[in-house]
């Protein structure tokens, strides 16, 4: 996948040469230490990232309509109650009434949470491997796409805290190229821009 690829090449840039692919161990928290610490980074990025999966897009939304469709979600299912209290609703309201945020809630044609994959060769990301003809079938799930007519604009939802917008574009510019590439192959269309 994406984003396995961006972590082992991150893990390789911190280990300088040593080998990153090393079984990692998976594990959820029990629900009773979420509810005593909050919600981790990794479960607040996956929160945000089903809300706004799931949420009618409009211009110039106001707390009292976010709150509303947070609400609709909890009797879909879609979120627990517990869940949409925490929701940093400020962030979600920020982000919509940003000028990235209202182009998309313009745009004719949103996709949200499109998967894709691609086949590419293996020397880009293992130069040993060259003039082998092998190839590495990546996938992975965009988080959005949206089209404004003289080209596609990717986005991808990060809740990460760093210090600047250069810092996280750093830790994300292979992942995003990664993600329009194929998008550019498969639409036959440009991504001339694209946003964390």
């Amino acid at each position: 996948s994406v984003t396995e690829i961006k972590r082992r090449f991150d893990i390789q840039d911190q280990t300088q040469g040593q080998r990153p692919f090393q079984k990692k161990s998976i594990f959820l928290r029990p629900t009773f230490i979420q509810e005593k610490q909050g919600l981790s980074g990794a479960e607040t990025g996956v929160l945000m990232h089903s809300i706004l999966q799931h949420l009618t897009l409009q211009e110039n939304m106001e707390e009292g309509e976010l709150t509303r469709q947070l609400e609709a979600m909890v009797l879909k299912e879609i979120l627990l109650a517990e869940q949409a209290r925490q929701i940093d609703k400020a962030s979600i309201l920020a982000f919509l009434a940003s000028d990235l945020g209202r182009r998309m809630c313009r745009s004719p044609k949103v996709r949200r949470e499109l998967p894709f994959s691609i086949l590419l060769p293996a020397e880009r990301f293992y130069p040993d491997m060259k003039e082998t003809g092998e190839g590495i079938f990546v996938q992975g799930v965009i988080d959005v796409l949206f089209d404004e007519g003289d080209g596609l604009v990717l986005v991808d939802y990060k809740t990460d805290k760093v210090r600047s917008g250069e810092e996280l574009a750093g830790r994300y510019r292979l992942q995003l190229e990664l993600y329009a590439e194929p998008i550019e192959t498969i639409y036959g269309r440009p991504v001339p821009e694209k946003y964390l």
